[in-house]
C-alpha cells in the first residue's frame, strides 16, 4: 500500500523551501536592520519579515524567541493585525520545534483566527485581511493531517478553497491567494486519498497542477505529477503511473529542489518494488534518502517504510522488521497517529509471513485499532486481510470466513469510491435522455402553441373579412352568421383536442421523471447493496480455492452462507420484481389458494436468520383459509414483512404471524416485540422508496421492500398499514381478497 505517502506531501509544498546561502544572508541582513531601527513601527514590520523568513528557511529556538519579543512589541503598540500574523508564525515554529505537540501548535493558530476574524468582521472589505485567514486555516488544516485527523483536516482544507475562491472574485490574478488554493487542493486531495476516496482525491490533485503550471511553481507541479501517479498505480494503470513519477522527477530536478526531488525518487522505487524489480526499487530509496536533509521526518520515514517493504518482498524478514521499527520508531516520536498505524500493520503482515503469527495478530489488531478510529479505510483493509489469513493457517476457519467477510465490506466501499466517476457518468447519461426528453416535450408543445396563435390570427382575419362582408353583402347575414357558427365549433374542437394533448404532454413527463427515478435507484441498489454480498460469496470461494479451509470446514460455514445466498435471493427477487412492476405494469395473476399451506413452507426459511438473532418465530397462521389472489405477490409481502421484523428485532423478541377472516377479506398480520417505530418515520414507510434504517445490528436495506409490499397488496385488491409503539413493537397488517 503506497497511501502512506499523503502525510508528507504538504510537508514538502509548505515548509522545506532549500536553504540557499543567499536565503540566509537575507535572515543575517534583517537581524542587523532590527538592532539599528529605533522606530517600533519600523521594529515591528521587521520583525514579522525577519520571523517570516525564519518559519521558511530556520524554525529554531531563535526563530521561537523573535516572535515572543514581536508579540511583546505588537501588544504594547496595539497592532492587532500584527499581533494575529506573528501568533501564526508562532503556531507553525512551535510545530516544528515540538513535533509530538499538535495541541500546542493549534492552540496558536486558534488564535491568530480569532484576531484576523475581529479584524475582519471591523473592516469586512479588506482583501489581505481575508487572505491571512485564508493562509491560518490552510497551516491549521496541515497540523491536523500531519496529527492523523483527517475529517478534521479536510473540513479546514475545505474552509480555505471556499474562502480563497471568495476572494479570486475579487482578485483573481492574486499570486499569494492562487498559491494557496493549489497548496490547498494538493493537500486535499492527499487527505480524501488516506480517507480511501481516489476519485475525489485524483481531481484535486489535477486542479492543483493547473493553479501551480499557471504560477510557474515547478517544484509544487512536481509534487501534484507524484500524487497523481500514485493514484494511476493504485488502480492499477501501470504506464500512467510511470509516465507521471518521471514528469514528477524531471520537474523536480528542474526546480533544484532536494525534498519534491526526494519525494519523486521515493516514488519511483515504490513502482519499482511493484514491478518485482527490487534491486532497482533499493536503489531509489537509497538515491531518495541522500536527497532529504536530516531533519525531514517525514522523508526518512518514507524510505525506511520504503526499504522495509522491499526486504518483505524479497523474503529477507529480519531486515525487512528493523527497517519498520525504525519507522515506528519515528511514529511515536513525532505522535503520528497514520505513521504509526501503518507501521504496525507492516510489522504484522511481515511476522505473518515470517510464521510469528501470536505477535502479528496484536499488531494488526493494534494498527486495525488506531485505523478503525480515524478512518483509514486502506489500511483497515490489509489489516482484515492479513488477519484472516492468519486465522486460516492456525486453521480457525470461522474466523478467518468473518474476517474476510470484513475485508471484503471495506474492499467494496473502496471499489464505490474508485468507481464514482463511472457511475455518475452513467447517471448522467440518463440526465441527458432526460433531459432530451423534456426537450422534445417543450419543443412539441412550443409547435403547439404557434399552431394556436396561427388559429387565432386565422381567426381574426376571418372575422374581419366576414365583417366587411356583411356590410357589403347584408342579404346574405344568414348565409354568414352559420358560416361563422361552423367556423367557431371547428377551432371549439380543435382548442380541446390541444388541451387534450398538453395533458397527455403533461403526463408523459411525470411518467418519465418517475421513470429516471426508478432508474438512479437501481444503479444504487446494483453498485452497492446487490454486489456486496455477491463479493463476500465470492470471498469464500476464493478461500476454498485457494485450499484456505478444508471441505469439512467448508461444511461448518455451510449455514452461513446458505443465510447469505437467502439474503441475496430476496434482495434480488425485490429488485427485479419491483423493476418490471414499475417498467412494464405487472398484472396479478389471481387463484384460489390455501394461505396456511402455500405460506408455511416458506416461512421457514427465515427460522434460521431468526435463530441466530435468538428470535421466536411463531406461526398461528388459520389452517384451510382460501384466499382469491397471486400466491406469489402475497408470498412477497410477507417475506417481506418478516425480513423487516427480524431486522429490527433483538434477541429473546418474538415474531407472530397470524391470520382472520371477516367481510370477505382474510386480513394477515405480522406482529414483533422489537424496537418498533419512531412516529416521524411512520409517514414515510410506505411511500419513501429511498427511505431505510439500520437494524439492531446494523443490517443494511434499500428502502424497497415495504413500499413494494404496498404496491403488490393494492394490485390483488387489498390494502395495508401499520400500528406501531416506539421500542414496545410494531403489527404491520394488510387484507386479501377472499373471492
Amino acid at each position: 500500500m503506497e497511501k502512506l505517502v499523503w502525510s508528507v506531501i504538504f510537508i514538502f509544498c509548505v515548509l522545506f523551501s532549500f536553504k540557499t546561502e543567499a536565503q540566509i544572508a537575507s535572515i543575517d541582513s534583517l537581524e542587523v536592520e532590527l538592532k539599528l531601527a529605533k522606530e517600533d513601527t519600523a521594529r515591528l514590520r521587521i520583525y514579522v519579515d525577519l520571523i517570516e523568513l525564519y518559519d521558511k528557511l530556520s524554525p529554531s529556538e531563535k526563530a521561537m524567541q523573535r516572535v515572543l519579543e514581536g508579540l511583546d512589541l505588537a501588544k504594547r503598540t496595539g497592532n492587532e493585525f500584527a499581533q494575529a500574523k506573528l501568533m501564526q508564525f508562532r503556531g507553525q515554529i512551535y510545530n516544528e520545534l515540538y513535533r509530538s505537540d499538535y495541541d500546542g501548535a493549534l492552540s496558536f493558530l486558534a488564535q491568530s483566527i480569532q484576531l484576523h476574524r475581529k479584524l475582519s468582521k471591523a473592516n469586512p472589505g479588506n482583501f489581505a485581511q481575508q487572505r491571512e485567514i485564508v493562509s491560518v486555516l490552510n497551516s491549521t488544516g496541515y497540523i491536523y493531517w500531519q496529527w492523523g485527523k483527517l475529517v478534521t483536516s479536510l473540513f479546514y482544507y475545505d474552509s480555505t478553497i471556499r474562502l480563497g475562491n471568495k476572494l479570486r472574485l475579487i482578485d483573481s490574478t492574486d499570486f499569494r491567494t492562487n498559491r494557496l488554493l493549489g497548496i490547498a487542493l494538493n493537500s486535499k486531495g492527499a487527505v480524501l486519498w488516506g480517507l480511501g476516496n481516489y476519485s475525489e482525491a485524483i481531481e484535486s490533485y489535477i486542479e492543483a497542477s493547473a493553479y501551480f503550471e499557471q504560477l510557474g511553481m515547478t517544484k509544487f507541479l512536481s509534487l501534484a505529477m507524484s500524487n497523481i501517479g500514485l493514484i494511476y498505480e493504485s488502480w492499477g494503470q501501470k504506464e500512467d503511473a510511470l509516465f507521471y513519477f518521471k514528469r514528477a522527477v524531471s520537474l523536480a530536478r528542474e526546480a533544484e529542489d532536494q525534498s519534491a526531488t526526494g519525494y519523486a525518487l521515493n516514488n519511483m522505487g515504490s513502482f519499482m518494488r511493484s514491478a518485482a524489480q527490487y534491486d532497482s526499487a533499493l536503489y531509489y530509496f537509497q538515491l531518495s534518502l541522500e536527497e532529504y536533509a536530516e531533519d525531514n521526518i517525514g522523508g526518512i520515514w518514507l524510505n525506511l517504510n520504503g526499504f522495509g517493504k522491499t526486504y518483505a518482498k524479497m523474503k529477507a524478514y529480519d531486515k525487512s522488521l528493523d527497517y519498520f521499527f525504525k519507522a515506528l520508531l519515528l511514529a511515536e516520536e513525532t505522535n503520528s497517529d497514520y505513521r504509526r498505524a501503518l507501521a504496525k500493520e507492516s510489522i504484522s503482515a511481515t511476522m505473518a509471513d515470517k510464521g510469528d503469527y501470536k505477535n502479528a495478530l496484536q499488531y494488526a489488531n493494534e494498527s486495525n485499532a488506531i485505523a478503525e478510529k480515524y478512518g483509514y479505510k486502506e489500511i483497515i483493509k490489509d489489516n482484515y486481510l492479513n488477519i484472516s489469513r492468519m486465522y486460516s493457517l492456525q486453521n480457525n476457519y470461522q474466523k478467518a470466513y468473518e474476517t474476510y467477510q470484513r475485508y471484503s465490506e471495506v474492499k467494496d466501499s473502496l471499489f464505490s469510491d474508485e468507481k464514482f466517476r463511472q457511475i455518475t457518468f452513467m447517471k448522467e447519461q440518463f440526465e441527458a435522455e432526460k433531459k432530451e426528453s423534456e426537450n422534445e416535450l417543450l419543443r412539441r408543445d412550443s409547435l403547439l402553441r404557434d399552431q394556436d396563435l396561427q388559429r387565432a390570427r386565422l381567426e381574426q382575419y376571418g372575422l374581419i373579412i366576414l365583417l366587411i362582408a356583411m356590410l357589403t353583402f347584408g342579404g346574405y347575414f344568414v348565409v354568414t352568421n352559420r358560416k361563422i357558427k361552423g367556423i367557431n365549433k371547428v377551432l371549439t374542437g380543435k382548442n380541446l383536442e390541444i388541451t387534450r394533448q398538453k395533458e397527455e404532454l403533461a403526463l408523459q413527463a411525470e411518467a418519465l421523471r418517475k421513470s429516471n427515478e426508478i432508474k438512479n435507484l437501481m444503479f444504487s441498489i446494483v453498485s452497492h447493496d446487490l454486489r456486496g454480498p455477491i463479493v463476500n460469496l465470492g470471498g469464500l470461494v476464493g478461500l476454498i480455492s485457494n485450499e484456505s479451509i478444508s471441505k469439512e470446514e467448508f461444511q461448518k460455514l455451510l449455514p452461513t452462507v446458505l443465510t447469505n445466498i437467502g439474503s441475496l435471493t430476496a434482495l434480488t427477487d425485490n429488485l427485479l420484481y419491483w423493476a418490471r412492476s414499475q417498467m412494464e405494469g405487472i398484472k396479478a395473476v389471481p387463484q384460489k389458494f390455501d394461505i396456511k399451506e402455500h405460506l408455511g413452507p416458506k416461512m421457514q426459511l427465515y427460522e434460521r436468520a431468526a435463530l441466530e438473532k435468538g428470535i421466536i418465530c411463531i406461526d398461528n397462521l388459520e389452517p384451510a383459509t382460501m384466499v382469491y389472489a397471486d400466491p406469489y405477490m402475497v408470498e412477497l409481502v410477507v417475506r417481506n414483512l418478516i425480513s423487516n421484523a427480524i431486522k429490527f428485532c433483538n434477541a429473546g423478541d418474538t415474531i407472530t404471524t397470524s391470520s382472520k377472516e371477516a367481510n370477505g377479506f382474510v386480513e394477515v398480520t405480522v406482529e414483533d416485540t422489537g424496537q418498533g417505530i419512531p412516529p416521524e418515520y411512520m409517514e414515510r414507510i410506505f411511500n419513501d422508496i429511498q427511505f431505510t434504517t439500520l437494524g439492531t445490528k446494523n443490517e443494511k436495506g434499500v428502502g424497497l421492500g415495504l413500499m413494494m409490499s404496498k404496491h403488490f397488496v393494492e394490485v390483488i385488491g387489498g390494502r395495508i398499514w401499520v400500528e406501531s409503539i416506539f421500542k414496545k413493537g410494531s403489527s404491520f397488517h394488510f387484507t386479501i381478497p377472499v373471492s
